[in-house]
């Protein structure tokens, strides 16, 4: 019996000399890794080398000695562990000193309830230049595994993580100060503290998730967040403040306020040339505040839709000479925007219908002196009119029309013509002019009477032509606006048949079925047609 209690105490021995003996400076070999750390030179680099796996006791290993200069390398899958007795303490601290790590897997154990990581560098008034390079971080449960403090300097390359639990908004480095460098295929997390920022190696690449202190001040830094990098696809900001985006700018990604979002996607931009860039077929661009706007937006987008939180969103012009915008290549929508041309020198025109149809919905155009138009609409092409007006403009044109053009609601931009088919202006079905002034309109020269002018209305009042000896008038039997060679009184000359059919119209030209008691309307009876207020 004491035979066998002697063998197994002999063999418990030389187990545990063998698990010891997975540490080595040079060929000598340490019973541990605060051993080889108390045995590095302090006057050149030492290279502590691991072999196979090595579980750290309940004490934290420190590499505190600013003459330390210590290489950690790991061969024959080299792991280290955090023992699971220790839930109290650090796994390593560096302070001072200069320290790397390669090829090292660190191993938390899945130890529940432990209160530090497994890495702290530098505290605040010691630092540390650490760099991590080929090495994973498993098995950890805790807010993150590595934390840099203010004093510390941490560069990973190529750093991997597996199975890790970490907290709400945390990850595998709590970044304390603005030198961490993430360098190599960069696919975890990390939690940057205040208003910091990291560094990103020039072989930066994968997708890094990172998480914002929640008392970051969005302005510091010109919002910038990782240095060296200007690439967004390679970084995931995942709780972003509502309005902002991560944004290539002078060399670095930043944080910046989203001027505009895609209504479609959800994405926001901050810039319009952003968003239109990014922008797929029947986007909807929503400009969320004023915004300037520094060159031509030219569409080829096919019903890209740009629009105005609200009514009064302000986009200004900030250049001359240039289209502000233009449905170059496919249908453009522009809904609930003021276009302040901000008097800028121009030779082109404001607006254009150029290769595809423009639509205006809810647009003020404010402060051209364009030597062209305010809106160009060429042959074939169409723009739809809705509430479009102007102030404060001295444009040689308002619109100058080559193709068509559906009109509603209030308007108060001329129109020159040079269409010369009939009906190039027409009221939808079903709408109705309500401008108060009437919307003057130039014909080609040449223009002969009965030539259908506006086609969907009869309301000729709501046009005044600046034709010289040609006049407007309605057409019941068109429901059209048409020329006439003179002034329209509203009383024909033509006999009534007093048999024929009365017929009642609104002011938009509208037949009406029941006239109301009150309301003026156009009374049809024959060829005849006056103006009634029906009692």
């Amino acid at each position: 019996m004491i035979k066998k209690l002697l063998l197994s105490a002999a063999f418990a021995v030389l187990a545990a000399g063998a698990a010891s003996a997975q540490v080595f400076i040079g060929e000598t070999q340490y019973n541990s890794l605060s051993d080889a750390v108390a045995a590095a030179s302090t006057t050149e680099q030492t290279t502590i080398t691991i072999k196979g796996e090595i579980e750290t006791g309940n004490s934290r290993v420190n590499v505190i000695n600013a003459a330390y200069n210590i290489k950690f390398v790991g061969e024959d899958n080299a792991v280290i562990k955090r023992s699971t007795n220790n839930k109290g303490n650090l796994l390593m601290l560096i302070n001072q000193a200069t320290v790397s790590f390669e090829n090292i897997i660190f191993d938390g154990q899945s130890v529940e309830g432990v209160s530090k990581c497994m890495i702290e560098i530098g505290d605040n008034t010691k630092g540390a230049n650490v760099t991590i390079s080929n090495c994973q971080f498993r098995n950890i449960i805790f807010d993150y595994a590595v934390q840099v403090k203010n004093k510390g300097v941490l560069t990973l390359n190529n750093v991997s993580e597996s199975n890790n639990t970490f907290a709400e908004n945390r990850g595998l480095v709590f970044v304390g100060n603005n030198n961490v460098t993430l360098g190599g295929t960069a696919n975890y997390a990390i939690y940057v503290e205040k208003s910091l920022f990291v560094k990103a190696a020039a072989d930066f690449a994968g997708v890094t998730t990172i998480y914002l202190d929640a008392v970051r001040d969005m302005a510091a830094n010109d919002g910038k967040l990782v240095q060296g990098c200007t690439n967004p696809a390679f970084v995931n900001v995942s709780n972003a403040p509502a309005g902002y985006s991560l944004n290539a700018t002078n060399g670095n990604l930043a944080l910046e306020k989203s001027t505009v979002k895609n209504e479609t996607t959800g994405v926001y931009y901050p810039t319009l040339s952003a968003a239109v860039a990014a922008a797929q077929s029947k986007d909807v661009l929503v400009v969320l505040e004023n915004i300037t706007l520094s060159g031509r937006v030219l569409n080829s987008i096919d019903n890209l839709t740009i629009k105005g939180a609200t009514p009064e969103v302000t986009i200004t012009k900030t250049y001359e000479n240039g289209l502000m915008f233009a449905a170059e290549k496919r249908n453009l929508i522009l809904i609930d925007l003021v276009l302040d041309c901000n008097n800028k020198k121009n030779d082109k025109n404001e607006l254009e219908a150029g290769g595809a149809h423009l639509t205006l919905n809810n647009i003020k155009i404010l402060n051209s002196v364009t030597a062209q138009a305010l809106v160009n609409v060429k042959s074939s092409k169409t723009l739809y009119a809705n509430n479009v007006t102007k102030e404060n403009c001295s444009a040689a044109n308002d619109i100058t029309l080559a193709g068509k053009m559906e009109i509603n609601g209030n308007n108060n931009l001329a129109v020159n013509v040079s269409n010369t088919a009939e009906g190039a202006i027409f009221v939808p079905e079903g709408g109705a002019l309500t401008n108060e002034e009437p919307i003057e309109l130039t014909l080609p020269a040449g223009t002969e009477a009965g030539k259908t002018v506006v086609s969907g209305t009869v309301d000729y009042r709501k046009f005044a032509l600046t034709n010289e000896g040609l006049y407007l008038k309605p057409d019941f039997d068109k429901k059209a606006v048409v020329t006439s060679n003179e002034v329209y009184t509203g009383i024909n000359d033509v006999v009534v048949d007093e048999n024929a059919p009365v017929e009642y119209y609104n002011l938009q030209g509208v037949r009406v079925a029941n006239p109301e008691a009150g309301q003026l309307y156009i009374r049809r009876q024959g060829g005849k047609a006056t103006k009634v207020l029906v009692k």
